[in-house]
């Protein structure tokens, strides 16, 4: 929104950004302003960063291009740092794509191209590093998803096994126990019989079977309690444990877990989450509006303010 005293400046502003959002990207309409930044946010929390490289049309209208983090890098495999031989940043440290001056301040970014020849090193004027660092020193942060992988591993692990077992149960429909444990020798001209790779003979009865044991005869249904109630609140746990180490609530899967006081907590902690990463990508918008702002005066889409900053 408008925060300058030019009312009328500021309408004609909003509406004309309200437009070119719609070709914000590179990309086309189908990435428009407000995605680049939402797709932004999901890469905050898997790859820990984003970039976007400030462009134009040759007619001067202003463009993004987002690029993932593996776009920059470097081939010489300079993951602890590397000293560059040649370039316009000759000199200069690089450690994973990323240039820095002696002091430590990024000053430009690799971007990897189809081949080395296609490599471009470009200013990061024109380059943004959108990023939540995690400590001084780190230039690629990770994705908030580390700190909870792997509990979800684990959640996956067991849910696969889980879901294996429940599988295996649902074909076992009936279990027949006789004096031979095979099936009826006149039943063999009739239904065909498949054996189990430990020996036990098994009749397939539809999508479910018959298993045929030795004992006393008698006919039971098969029954089964997976996933047990025990295994889904360790299930839960895990989850809630993953979510927890990324900053967020497992209760946002399942709000019927809330009531009263515990409502109120559950709140106060995403929105603190919540804040913290609005804080963090704010900066990063208010200078792509800027930048949109001051090309479409360049352009003369719209006349010049002294308020075109707000």
């Amino acid at each position: 929104a408008f925060c300058g005293e030019d009312s009328d400046w500021g309408d004609e502003a909003e509406a004309l950004l309200s437009e070119s959002d719609k070709l914000a990207s590179v990309r086309g309409p189908r990435f428009p302003f407000s995605r680049i930044f939402e797709l932004g946010g999901h890469a905050w929390e898997t790859d820990g960063a984003f970039f976007i490289l400030v462009t134009s049309t040759d007619g001067g209208f202003p463009q993004f291009q987002p690029l993932e983090v593996h776009r920059i890098g470097d081939r010489n495999n300079y993951g602890s740092g590397g000293i560059l031989k040649e370039g316009p940043y000759r000199g200069l440290l690089i450690q994973n794509g990323i240039i820095t001056n002696p002091a430590g301040m990024e000053v430009a970014y690799r971007v990897l191209g189809a081949t080395a020849d296609e490599d471009d090193d470009i200013s990061a004027r024109h380059l943004w590093h959108v990023a939540q660092p995690g400590h001084f020193s780190e230039n690629r942060p990770l994705g908030n998803i580390a700190r909870g992988i792997l509990d979800f591993w684990d959640t996956r692990e067991g849910r696969d096994s889980v879901k294996h077992q429940m599988i295996i149960d649902g074909r076992l429909t009936l279990i027949e126990a006789n004096a031979t444990g095979t099936a009826n020798a006149m039943k063999e001209y009739f239904d065909a019989d498949s054996p189990t790779p430990s020996g036990t003979s098994t009749e397939v009865v539809e999508k479910g079977h018959v298993r045929y044991i030795k004992t006393g005869a008698s006919i039971t249904p098969f029954q089964t309690n997976r996933p047990s109630d025990q295994w889904m609140k360790f299930d839960e746990k895990i989850v809630a444990a993953g979510f927890y180490g990324m900053g967020w609530r497992a209760e946002m899967l399942d709000l019927s877990n809330l009531a009263g006081a515990a409502t109120r907590g559950f709140q106060d902690i995403i929105n603190t989450t919540i804040y913290a990463e609005y804080n963090a990508m704010r900066p990063y918008v208010i200078r792509a509006r800027q930048y949109q702002i001051a090309k479409h005066i360049q352009r003369g889409d719209i006349k010049a303010s002294d308020e075109w900053m707000k």
